[in-house]
């Protein structure tokens, strides 16, 4: 993770680079509250946008042996385009 802390409003945003299954660097992120309260979704979401317009990002959920759950911290994969395939706006192309 980076050393310094990115602030949103009242969220904090940790940033590490990392190489995934995609083939691509990509950018995962921490993104928690200052309060460490749960977040919905959509304020994830708006945090992520607020930080990373335009870009694309997806949640990790590990299987149960690696489920970490405990502080209200959510995970994300940061991408600078479109991870080929994972569009769920478009119309999915029978194989």
């Amino acid at each position: 993770m980076s050393t310094d802390p990115v602030f949103v409003g009242s969220h904090v945003i940790l940033e590490c680079d990392m190489t995934t299954v995609f083939g691509e660097r990509s950018l995962r992120i921490q993104v928690s509250r200052g309060d460490e309260q749960p977040m919905s979704y959509r304020e994830i979401w708006n945090v992520f946008e607020a930080r990373y317009p335009g870009r694309w990002a997806i949640q990790a959920f590990p299987p149960k042996e690696f489920l970490l759950d405990e502080a209200n911290k959510y995970h994300l994969f940061v991408f600078e385009q479109e991870p080929m395939g994972l569009n769920i706006c478009r119309k999915a192309q029978r194989i």
